[in-house]
């Protein structure tokens, strides 16, 4: 992010949302939009074939998205989303920064649900969002809101046997803050979250909640600019019992934002 739109008194003024885009846009178009999917195209050995790889790639990449977001997966950079060459469907590695880690731990939050920037939306076109791959989050989803109770029992896991990193987030809270209820149940707070994700949540709540929750909260004035460019970038909704559509529109909308995508961590490329 430019210092030059940062204001010390607010966090972000209002004008430097059109800065951030310009910005983003900068560096998505010294890329050849359609890189990715000249690539795929490339892999194809006729016009069937690409249509047979491009959606195995589109499902494979809904499934992977719609999982890691229930799960709080982040790090999605391009070095940890793989593509098998034989089918074009994508696999995802290193799975450390789960339940809401890039959001809360991380010095420059990652605000976004899941990957699915520029070159990856350009591989579904004209349908972009639309379309299949609309299709195909929404029946994702669905299935596993229908197993919520299974998965809510897997989740409990995690609180009787919370990782060594969401203690050490915990203690560096309870540190800042002397919050001893913090301290104790962080790692219910993380799985409560995700049980909420089930249960038809409002996705851009739970991103503002995480941020008050995480690092950046120690900053408010960056606090504030965060929640307002999240604030303006996404519709408006219920907090709570969404539809899976609703939900699958609100996600889409999140991870395609140019405003959220343009003050990512350079290092996420979130301009490819």
């Amino acid at each position: 992010m430019n210092e030059k739109s940062k204001s010390p008194e607010s966090g972000f003024d209002p004008p430097s949302f059109g800065l951030i885009m310009l910005k983003f846009n900068e560096l998505r178009y010294k890329i050849k939009e359609d890189a990715l999917k000249r690539a795929l195209f490339e892999m194809a050995v006729s016009p069937e074939s690409f249509f047979n790889l491009r959606a195995n790639f589109a499902r494979s990449l809904v499934a992977m998205n719609v999982a890691c977001w229930i799960l709080g997966i982040g790090d999605r950079h391009t070095s940890n989303v793989l593509i098998d060459r034989s089918n074009g469907r994508l696999a995802g590695v290193d799975f450390g920064i789960a339940f809401g880690a890039g959001a809360r731990d991380q010095p420059i939050p990652e605000m976004v649900p899941f990957r699915l920037t520029p070159q990856f939306v350009s591989v579904m076109e004209p349908m972009r969002t639309a379309g299949l791959m609309h299709k195909c989050s929404v029946y994702t989803l669905a299935c596993l809101r229908s197993s919520r109770k299974l998965l809510k029992s897997c989740l409990e896991v995690f609180v009787r046997e919370p990782t060594l990193d969401w203690l050490e987030a915990a203690r560096y809270r309870f540190q800042q803050d002397e919050n001893k209820a913090a301290f104790a149940w962080d790692p219910q707070t993380r799985i409560n979250i995700a049980i909420r994700k089930l249960n038809g949540a409002n996705p851009k709540v739970l991103v503002a909640e995480e941020l008050r929750l995480g690092q950046v909260a120690q900053n408010p004035e960056f606090l504030a600019g965060y929640l307002k460019l999240l604030q303006v970038s996404v519709p408006n909704l219920a907090e709570g019992n969404l539809s899976v559509e609703q939900q699958v529109e609100c996600l889409l909308q999140m991870a395609t934002s140019g405003s959220i995508l343009g003050i990512a961590y350079a290092g996420w490329f979130p301009w490819f």
